[in-house]
């Protein structure tokens, strides 16, 4: 008790939070968590486009040097298709390397000498990006 008879109240104390400040929390945290899951989803898309970019041109580099080691006369001309499956490299998806092979005319000018005949590989979902 004070002087005069009058009670003295203790201070109200303010633990833990209000329901505005619990939904700004739950707001901020929902809108981040999204944020990071829609970077995490691209991330992952983009890895696997580098992977199969990868897969696509080491195939292609492949495929050249077996028509380089050949002898000239063994050398189909046309178009060859050569398929890749996943089991018979380890591939992410199966891949086909088209090469194509024509004689130049002697009119045109010759290509170097190290140029090989070009190989186009495709994977399902390359639509008509090349590696």
């Amino acid at each position: 008790m004070t002087r005069g008879g009058q009670v003295r109240r203790r201070p109200v104390r303010q633990d833990g939070y209000s329901v505005v400040e619990l939904l700004v929390a739950v707001t901020v945290f929902a809108l981040v968590f999204a944020a990071v899951s829609i970077g995490i989803g691209r991330a992952l898309e983009v890895n696997r486009s580098n992977r199969n970019r990868s897969a696509a041109a080491y195939l292609a580099a492949r495929q050249l040097e077996e028509v380089r080691a050949r002898p000239f006369s063994t050398v189909a001309l046309g178009t060859t298709a050569c398929a890749y499956t996943t089991s018979s490299c380890n591939l992410p998806s199966p891949y086909t390397v088209t090469q194509t092979v024509a004689w130049a005319s002697p009119a045109a000018p010759a290509p170097p000498a190290t140029c090989p005949p070009p190989a186009a590989p495709a994977w399902p979902t390359s639509g008509s990006r090349s590696p």
